[in-house]
């Protein structure tokens, strides 16, 4: 998603002016497709926002913690290794809320019993489609009809869902 920076932006600023209700830290985890070199030109998808994540960083400090996926690069792909997926068992299992854009996180959530919250507030992808047209794809609708997991559509679903899952952690 071109806009996912966008996302973590306005959830560090809902945090810092008081529209999430209880003290939070955001742990932001890129997909592994940011770590993916990108064209002809030396550098992962990831070096393109350096910039934006020192930036995010120095602007709110420890509300926002970037814990990148561990991979091993291949000659034109990436390879997950098996601690990539115990930190992410382990960072998903602490979390109170996990937020993600129709990741497949929504199946891991569930297996570590961590409510879900799709955040559908942008485009999908570089087309002019509204980022929740996800819903629609077959493999994402069988997981919506479980009732498992929230959809924001708006940053105020959003903030709203989050509240709602801080507060009431049944």
């Amino acid at each position: 998603f071109p806009c996912t920076f966008d996302v973590i932006t306005q959830l560090l600023e809902a945090m810092t002016r008081g529209a999430i209700n209880f003290p939070s830290q955001l742990v932001v985890r890129l997909h592994p497709s940011y770590l993916v070199a990108y064209g002809s030109i030396e550098g992962r998808i990831m070096d393109r926002f350096r910039d934006k994540i020192e930036h995010l960083r120095e602007t709110y400090e420890d509300l926002v913690v970037f814990r990148p996926p561990l991979m091993h690069e291949l000659n034109d792909d990436i390879d997950m290794p098996v601690e990539d997926m115990y930190q992410l068992a382990e960072v998903m299992h602490h979390s109170d809320v996990i937020v993600t854009e129709y990741s497949t996180l929504m199946i891991e959530g569930a297996i570590v019993n961590t409510p879900v919250i799709n955040a559908g507030l942008y485009r999908f992808r570089d087309t002019d489609h509204p980022a929740w047209y996800y819903e629609t794809f077959t493999h994402v609708k069988r997981i919506m009809q479980t009732n498992a997991t929230r959809n924001a559509h708006t940053l105020d679903q959003l903030v709203e869902y989050v509240n709602f899952y801080l507060e009431d952690r049944s």
